[in-house]
């Protein structure tokens, strides 16, 4: 498959894009799981030592979410191709080549 240079170039940019996102939300949800103190934009501020679900989430972040988003755009940009078929047909379709 060819994609025109057009569409490399916002492939690249959303992938660049999503990437920085991942990285930023790694850092923030490391700051959260080490128990910093976040401030609101109202001027509160939220502990998250009192809101043990947030560890749980940002656990999730840390350990799936990012490395995973992060490994689908190394796989992307490196090209993989997962779910093509091969170049030989098998015996199975040199059997049955007949029907089509």
């Amino acid at each position: 498959m060819v994609i025109s240079l057009a569409g490399r170039i916002t492939l690249y940019a959303l992938l660049a894009t999503y990437g920085l996102c991942l990285v930023g939300l790694w850092g923030w949800q490391l700051q959260v799981f080490r128990g910093r103190s976040m401030e609101n934009p109202d001027g509160s501020v939220d502990d998250w030592q009192k809101e043990p679900l947030c560890y749980g989430i940002a656990f999730a972040d840390l350990v799936f979410s990012c490395p995973m988003g992060l490994a689908a755009i190394a796989i992307i940009l490196v090209g993989w191709r997962f779910g093509q078929c091969s170049r030989t047909p098998s015996r199975m379709a040199m059997r049955y080549s007949y029907l089509v």
